[in-house]
């Protein structure tokens, strides 16, 4: 299994800090306030650490990828249209002109596929590329 550096770092300073209590350098309860989590998620994880701890900690959730991530290259294209040839539009209109002349096939927000099949999204497209945001 691979896992991202975060998770991996993560890890680590959860294990850090169980190890602490369970040396009773610190309470539970001060353990779960150091890592910011309820009492009870501590013992969760306190539990997968001692069923398995080399992987108990790390977080399972973070494995692949979201299957909504939209692909880099069509990201990086829409992109390039935006900066190149439509500054100053705003998301909406944007987002119409590329989806009718360019074939853009992502949504303009996450959640509203429409015409999406697949469900990917620009998510924060807006954010990233210095367009001016819709409100």
């Amino acid at each position: 299994m691979v896992f991202a550096a975060a998770a991996l770092e993560r890890a680590m300073t959860y294990q850090q800090v169980i190890m602490r209590a369970l040396a009773g350098s610190l309470s539970w309860l001060q353990a779960a306030d150091i890592l910011a989590i309820h009492p009870r998620s501590l013992r969760r994880w306190r539990a997968r650490y001692e069923q398995d701890p080399k992987l108990g900690l790390l977080d399972r959730r973070r494995q692949r990828p979201s299957h909504l991530t939209a692909p880099r290259a069509e990201v990086q294209r829409i992109l390039r249209l935006y900066r190149e040839h439509y500054v100053g539009f705003n998301v909406r209109h944007f987002h119409q002109l590329a989806r009718r002349d360019h074939a853009v096939t992502l949504s303009e927000r996450p959640g509203n596929t429409g015409g999406n099949t697949d469900g990917r999204t620009l998510g924060n497209f807006e954010a990233g590329s210095g367009a001016p945001r819709n409100s």
